[in-house]
């Protein structure tokens, strides 16, 4: 076998084994996985043991990685977060330029000698970094604190003006840079952003509402528009990697945190994508030129302790200025610390162009592999500490207890129910999600059970593709309402969520419906689904509380429910109540440590909910959750189940569901007075 391997088999199958074996090795040696790849590229790399060239298969895959991060780091950002971190985002974006830019060009023209123009390039290769080591944080379950989020925003502003000036510089050193150039620039960017946020959403929206059921062609779509836009974002002359991030930003809310879709896109990306780029780093690195030259070894030496002290400088200032705490500050650091895709495009212009010499190229080398490694170290090691402070551990001990049901009777229901509870189920549940199915107990119970059987399997597909644990279960009873119950009883469920029948027969305005039976027979909390539309297409949950709610033992479990539903499809939450309910709601929500984007409109009393429900049900992205307490309780309304079927026939393509707390305990001190 001649060396370095030029059979794509091998070379694929090397890489294969690199990304299996190498975070594996290092996990035993309690070293971040993502060290354990760029040491890996090191050693099989061109300027190591030369087993793999640096050939067009790992570069195009490393330059896929890189773009995959942005677009995964974009993807993941709450708008909700994002918008009530804007302003420290900025800050930050700032200061990690500024002070990386300003220090860099006085080092580049007083210390190495170089030109103004040629120091001002070389200080922008340390105001720009990579999120390297992001999807540590997002493992660590970390993604949706403010240091993070604060760090992913000053990526875009940093990067964003890092990248202008080497577009500046670059068309100075070639003569073209005129009033044109200038018009071109600002014009090109405004209209890129206008598309990514106007045209983008629309054209997405469009597809999941058409094509809802094709899980294929749904992540080929997601995979298609990231590169589309990437390249249109190359076109426009901003940095593919920039546009790959605002891809993802402007369809966040159309992927759900718990989606069979986010599973798919994280899966790929962490299995191939990402570890491809950080392998194809690491053959970057060629440590014999660094120690076999003084010169490119002193300017690489003066180059890390600028680019990581500049870079600690600006996530010490933003400890101070926004009052973090210690990991806060070191995972900031760990995040914006790494140099590799935006250095490498800055100084391979600069050096074709004549601006930059050898010993900054090779010292460049040096830096990536220096920071690299150390931001991977800090985002871990911080990463931790943050977890732990922020408290995921006990949050995953007290919300043990939740178990949801999901009744099936048809096929076509499983994935619209069995999506609905994977975004109410709270992720830091160890419990599985109950599909059940009930058959009649008669003469052909036997075949009806295996039929349900090989129809339930249906269902453990599709929790495997969104990475939620299932566990099936099938009951023979004298009616389907008798056999939910007794799984209730048994399995101790805390919450169904069951489709809602519009059938409006004889026998059920008789007898009342399956769900009518479950609320009179049972105390869980219950959910009757009645979404029209593909769950991830709601950008606005709509909910309608009735008087009094406050008073029912399931309150604080309902709005849990909603939270965890508003954080799963990253969409505005409305809550219409009375005053004195919205103000219990604003008490609790106050009392989570991971607040949300709440909006709470109250209305004087209950005869103005028709009125409420109609001004607010706008658009087919909407969502109308009715949330009201069983017969006998003292907030049930009655109507309000009628209501919500007068508006399913007047309005076809609206999205209703129902909500029902779960029954109170008896309770013996005084009941307050209530507000009829």
């Amino acid at each position: 076998m001649e060396i370095p391997i030029t059979n794509p088999v091998y070379i694929f199958a090397i890489v294969a084994l690199i990304i299996l074996v190498a975070p594996i090795l290092l996990d035993k040696l309690r070293l971040p996985g993502v060290v354990g790849l760029i040491l890996a590229g090191v050693l099989v790399g061109p300027n190591g043991f030369n087993i793999l060239n640096k050939d067009s298969s790992i570069v195009l895959f490393g330059t896929v990685g890189i773009v995959y991060i942005m677009f995964l780091s974009g993807l993941e950002v709450d708008f909700a977060d994002f918008k009530r971190s804007s302003r420290r985002s900025l800050v930050f974006g700032l200061l990690t330029f500024a002070i990386p830019q300003g220090i860099g060009t006085l080092v580049g023209y007083y210390v190495l000698d170089f030109s103004f123009t040629s120091a001002v390039l070389l200080a922008s290769m340390f105001a720009s970094h990579t999120l390297l080591a992001y999807p540590t944080a997002s493992k660590l379950g970390i993604a949706r604190d403010e240091a993070v989020l604060v760090a992913i925003g000053g990526t875009l502003v940093t990067n964003t003006i890092s990248l202008s000036i080497l577009a500046v510089v670059a068309s100075g050193a070639r003569g073209g840079l005129d009033g044109m150039f200038w018009v071109r620039m600002v014009v090109a960017f405004t209209m890129f952003c206008l598309a990514m946020f106007w045209v983008i959403p629309w054209i997405a929206g469009w597809f999941f509402r058409s094509i809802e059921s094709e899980g294929i062609s749904q992540f080929m779509f997601i995979l298609a528009l990231v590169f589309l836009c990437a390249s249109v974002a190359d076109l426009a002359g901003i940095e593919p990697v920039i546009g790959a991030f605002l891809a993802g930003l402007s369809i966040s809310r159309l992927v759900p945190s718990g989606s069979t879709l986010m599973n798919r896109i994280n899966f790929v990306g962490n299995s191939l994508f990402i570890p491809y780029f950080l392998i194809y780093v690491g053959m970057l690195v060629d440590i014999r030129v660094l120690f076999g030259e003084f010169s490119s070894f002193k300017v690489a030496v003066i180059m890390i302790v600028v680019a990581m002290g500049t870079k600690w400088a600006a996530a010490y200032l933003a400890q101070v200025f926004f009052g973090y705490s210690k990991p806060q500050r070191e995972v900031i650091f760990g995040l914006s610390n790494a140099q590799a895709a935006n250095t490498l495009a800055a100084v391979l212009v600069g050096y074709k162009l004549g601006l930059l010499n050898r010993d900054v190229l090779n010292g460049t080398i040096g830096m990536i592999f220096v920071t690299c490694l150390v931001s991977a170290f800090a985002v871990d090691r911080a990463g931790r500490k943050l977890a732990m402070n922020l408290g995921l551990g006990k949050e995953r001990d007290a919300k043990d207890i939740q178990r949801i049901l999901v009744p099936i009777s048809k096929p076509d229901s499983i994935k619209p129910l069995l999506d609905f509870a994977f975004l109410v189920k709270n992720p830091a549940s160890a419990e599985p999600v109950f599909p059940l199915t009930v058959v009649s107990d008669d003469e052909d119970a036997q075949r009806q059970l295996a039929v349900a059987k090989k129809m339930l399997h249906g269902a453990l597909d599709h929790a495997s593709s969104a990475e939620t644990e299932a566990s099936l279960i099938t009951r023979i009873d004298v009616s389907a309402a008798a056999g939910i119950i007794r799984v209730i009883k048994e399995m101790r469920i805390s919450c169904v969520v069951m489709g809602w029948g519009l059938s409006n027969s004889a026998k059920e305005y008789l007898l009342g419906g399956l769900h009518d039976h479950l609320l009179e027979q049972s105390d869980c909390m219950l959910v009757v689904h009645g979404l029209r539309s593909p769950v991830n297409v709601v950008k606005r949950l709509v909910v309608v509380f009735v008087p009094n709610l406050e008073f029912e033992a399931g309150f604080g479990e309902c709005l849990d429910l909603l939270f965890s539903l508003r954080r799963s499809l990253k969409s505005s939450l409305f809550i219409h109540g009375l005053e004195t309910t919205l103000e219990h709601a604003r008490s609790y929500s106050r009392s989570l440590a991971d607040p949300v984007d709440l909006h709470f409109v109250a209305y004087t009393n209950w005869e103005d909910m028709p009125i409420v429900c109609q001004r607010e049900l706008k658009e087919e992205s909407d969502l109308l959750l009715f949330v009201n307490a069983r017969r006998g309780c003292v907030s049930w309304k009655d109507g309000v189940e009628e209501y919500a079927r007068k508006l399913h026939r007047l309005l076809p393509a609206s999205n209703l569901a129902l909500l029902y707390a779960s029954r109170p305990e008896p309770k013996s001190e005084h009941m307050p007075k209530l507000i009829m």
